[in-house]
C-alpha cells in the first residue's frame, strides 16, 4: 500500500514537471514575440528566467 501512494505520488510530480516545462516554453515563446516588438517589459523577462532556474 505504501509503495502504491509513493509510485502515485512519482507520477503526479512527473506530470507536474511536464506541465511546468509546457508553461515555461510556452511563456518563453511569448516573451521573445515581445522582443521582437519591442515593448519587451523587464519583469516579463524576470519571471521567464527565474522559471527556468526554478525548474
Amino acid at each position: 500500500m505504501g509503495l502504491q501512494v509513493v509510485n502515485g505520488m512519482h507520477l503526479n510530480i512527473r506530470a507536474l514537471v511536464a506541465v511546468v516545462v509546457i508553461a515555461n516554453s510556452q511563456q518563453l515563446l511569448n516573451v521573445k514575440t515581445m522582443s521582437q516588438d519591442k515593448i519587451t517589459s523587464p519583469h516579463a523577462s524576470l519571471s521567464a528566467v527565474h522559471g527556468r532556474v526554478v525548474y
